[in-house]
């Protein structure tokens, strides 16, 4: 199962839930390729979804920790099969939205499809703003692939210009000093974005491949852009998944933004090589059904949010 396919997680799965974990421990198991794995008990807060017949909603999670974080004290979306194992898109629930708007977007769709207000679980797209005032949009389908719509409005505010003390007061209240320091570390690493661009898309995707994408294309419905190659990233070995990352600017950014609010198909495809054996196609589609009003906050980031750093004085 992939990774980070909601749809796919919530079909396998005979549990979701919202639930609190309260204790975890390592129990020794000989026959676990890591010698033991860690049990953890939680108490079910809120159903999502069940299919299975017990009615007996705490218990132990069985988990050798493969890539899976369960943290005790905290409460978690949980995906689990009959034997209450954990699928991989188990995830602790955030504290504070602005660090993971994605969880949360995961949770208020599952909680509309369980209600009925939502029809499918297509990948939600996530609107969020950051401490430099530059506004995203952005979806992640399934098996990796990514699109990410980027704006820069005239008041977004250089990194070398933010307002630290102000900035670290804010998150006091959510980050540990640690976890502050460490955020301030990796945001001054990254380098500035350029200054010339107020909109660009950015599309990624991973093929088992080698080769460098060419002639690659985003459609919607009946209308077609061709992307620019912007970055290619190889795995070490001649089998491992490639990532490749192209993109679009200027207005023709925004003529696919008027697009998706009228048509809910995208397709992402292209050739691998110049040969055009479909064996080097790559493609990869997904749908517009749940954006709700990530759109239209996008289209609203010239205004600044309300309490939003500046540059310091």
């Amino acid at each position: 199962m992939p990774l980070d396919a909601l749809e796919d997680a919530f079909t396998y799965s005979d549990r979701v839930m919202v639930a609190i974990v309260d204790h975890c421990e390592w129990v020794e198991d000989p026959q676990s390729w890591s010698g033991a794995f860690r049990r953890c008990r939680f108490a079910m807060l809120e159903l999502l979804k069940d299919e299975s017949s017990s009615l007996d909603y705490s218990g132990p999670i069985s988990s050798g920790d493969c890539g899976i974080t369960l943290l005790e004290g905290e409460k978690h979306l949980l995906f689990l099969d009959s034997e209450n194992r954990p699928h991989p898109l188990s995830t602790p629930l955030p504290r504070r939205s602005r660090f993971n708007e994605r969880i949360e977007a995961w949770l208020s769709l599952l909680r509309r499809y369980r209600d009925g207000g939502a029809t499918d679980l297509a990948e939600p797209w996530v609107f969020s703003r950051s401490v430099t005032q530059v506004c995203t949009l952005v979806q992640q389908p399934k098996h990796g692939n990514r699109l990410e719509f980027t704006r820069r409005p005239p008041h977004a505010v250089r990194l070398a210009e933010l307002d630290w003390d102000r900035l670290e007061k804010d998150l006091a209240g959510s980050l540990s000093p640690e976890q502050i320091a460490d955020f301030r570390r990796r945001l001054t690493a990254m380098p500035e974005p350029p200054t010339d661009r107020d909109h660009t898309l950015r599309v990624s995707f991973r093929a088992r491949q080698t080769g460098v994408a060419r002639d690659m294309t985003l459609r919607v419905g009946d209308q077609s852009w061709a992307l620019d190659r912007e970055a290619v990233y190889r795995g070490p070995h001649s089998k491992t998944i490639s990532e490749f990352t192209y993109s679009l600017s200027g207005d023709a950014v925004l003529e696919v933004l008027d697009a998706l609010e009228a048509r809910t198909d995208v397709v992402v495809s292209g050739l691998l090589t110049a040969n055009p054996d479909p064996r080097w196609a790559v493609s990869f589609e997904t749908k517009t059904t749940n954006m709700g009003d990530a759109l239209s906050d996008y289209r609203a980031c010239n205004t600044p949010e309300a309490g939003a750093t500046s540059p310091a004085d």
